[in-house]
C-alpha cells in the first residue's frame, strides 16, 4: 500500500518519483516535485489512515515532517540516487544492495543487468478500484499486479535515471561498491557546491553515516531474518497467543512476553525487536553497543 500511496501521491501533486527504497520504519525518495512539504503531507495522510485502521491503532506515525534535501546537478542526483538504493545494505537488511527486495534497484537497465520485470497476470480498471478500496483516475500507463501493487516502472522516471547514469556498467559502479571519496570528487564537476554524501542522506539526528558504513565491512548473516519477517512472525504466530490482532493493543506484559520470545527464542537483537514492536522497548533492557562490540574484537 505504501507503493500505491506513492504512485497516486505523485499523480495528484504532479510530481515525479526516481527512486525509492523502503525500510520498516522509515523511506527514503527521489523525488522531482514543485512542493515536497505537500507530496510528504498528503503520502502521510493516506498511508496514516490505511495503517492506523489496518492495526486498530490511533494518532500519527512517525516523527513530525520529513528530513528533506534539495539536490542540483545530474552528479549529485547520480549520487543521491545511488545512496537510497544502497540504503538496504547501509542498515544491515542485505547482503548487497540488489539482494535487497524492497526498492527501485532492479527497475533501471533491466535487460543489459539480466533483471526480469512482472510478468505476472495485471489487473483491469475494476479490479484495480477493488484493490484501492476506493475510486482513484488512474492514468492508463499505471499497471498493477495481481497482488493489487502498482509496478514502479508504470509510474516511477526509470528512462531519466538511466539518462542520469549513462549506461550499465556505470550504474553497477555506483550500486554495488561504495568510493564516497571519489563521488564527491566527480560532483564537483556540477559546481553547485557541497558534495552528496550518505549523511546528507540518512537524517542526522536518527543515523549516524559511520554506523551504516559498518554494514558494508561487516559479514551479512543470510539465515538472519530481517524486520520485515520478524513483522510477519509476530503478525502471523505470536500475536495468536493473545487473541489479538494488531501489537498496537497488547498490554506491557504482553509486549514483554513477545519482546522476551524474540530476543531468547529467535535470536532477534534488541534493536530490531524494538523497531517491530513499533518503538517499544522494557525497561529492564540495556541495548548493547555493537559497534564498540566490533572495535574490541579487531583490537
Amino acid at each position: 500500500m505504501a507503493i500505491n500511496y506513492l504512485a497516486l501521491t505523485a499523480l495528484n501533486t504532479n510530481s515525479h518519483i526516481l527512486a525509492d527504497a523502503l525500510m520498516s520504519n522509515h523511506i527514503h525518495l527521489i523525488v522531482m516535485t514543485e512542493n515536497p512539504e505537500e507530496f510528504s503531507r498528503r503520502f502521510r495522510i493516506h498511508y496514516v489512515k490505511y495503517f492506523n485502521h489496518k492495526y486498530s491503532r490511533h494518532g500519527s506515525l512517525g516523527e513530525q515532517g520529513a528530513f528533506s534535501l534539495k539536490i542540483e546537478g545530474d552528479r549529485h542526483a547520480v549520487a543521491a540516487i545511488s545512496y537510497v538504493l544502497r540504503n538496504g545494505l547501509h542498515h544491515g537488511q542485505a547482503a548487497t544492495a540488489f539482494a535487497y527486495k524492497y526498492t527501485s534497484i532492479k527497475e533501471y537497465f533491466t535487460e543489459q543487468m539480466g533483471f526480469e520485470r512482472y510478468h505476472g497476470s495485471i489487473l483491469n480498471s475494476s479490479e484495480m478500484r477493488k484493490a484501492l478500496k476506493k475510486w482513484h483516475n488512474v492514468p492508463d500507463h499505471y499497471v498493477m499486479s495481481s497482488e493489487g501493487v502498482f509496478l514502479r516502472h508504470s509510474f516511477e522516471e526509470i528512462t531519466l535515471v538511466e539518462m542520469l547514469y549513462v549506461s550499465a556498467k556505470s550504474f553497477q559502479f555506483y550500486t554495488r561498491g561504495n568510493t564516497e571519496n571519489m563521488w564527491a570528487k566527480d560532483q564537483e564537476n556540477d559546481n553547485t557546491g557541497k558534495p552528496i554524501e550518505l549523511s546528507s542522506i540518512e537524517d542526522p539526528r536518527v543515523y549516524k553515516s559511520e554506523d551504516l558504513f559498518i554494514n558494508e565491512r561487516r559479514r551479512f548473516d543470510q539465515k538472519k531474518m530481517d524486520d520485515f519477517q520478524v513483522c510477519h512472525l509476530i503478525d502471523s504466530i505470536l500475536l495468536k497467543k493473545f487473541k489479538v490482532s494488531s501489537i498496537y493493543v497488547l498490554w506491557e506484559s504482553a509486549k514483554e512476553d513477545i519482546f522476551k520470545d524474540l530476543i531468547y527464542n529467535y535470536c532477534i537483537s534488541g534493536k530490531r525487536a524494538q523497531r517491530c514492536l513499533g518503538g517499544w522497548l522494557p525497561s529492564w533492557y540495556v541495548p548493547q553497543d555493537t559497534n564498540k562490540r566490533i572495535e574490541e574484537r579487531s583490537e
